[in-house]
């Protein structure tokens, strides 16, 4: 049970984090004067949110 419930949990961690890193991509990329900055901006944000949810199981495999 533990495991199912470990799976349910990583696979919606998953959805929000490509929901979110998607939304923010079309956001920013909305912002770039030209169409190489909008791709930039897109994919740093992007970037951005894969970090932050990386450093955040880091930090717990650190704690642990």
């Amino acid at each position: 049970m533990h495991r199912l419930l470990t799976g349910v949990g990583l696979a919606a961690a998953g959805v929000l984090i490509a929901a979110s890193a998607t939304i923010n991509y079309l956001f920013m990329s909305s912002l770039g004067r030209t169409w190489l900055e909008g791709q930039v901006l897109g994919t740093v944000s992007v970037a951005a949110d894969i970090l932050k949810a990386v450093i955040a199981v880091m930090l717990g495999l650190a704690a642990r």
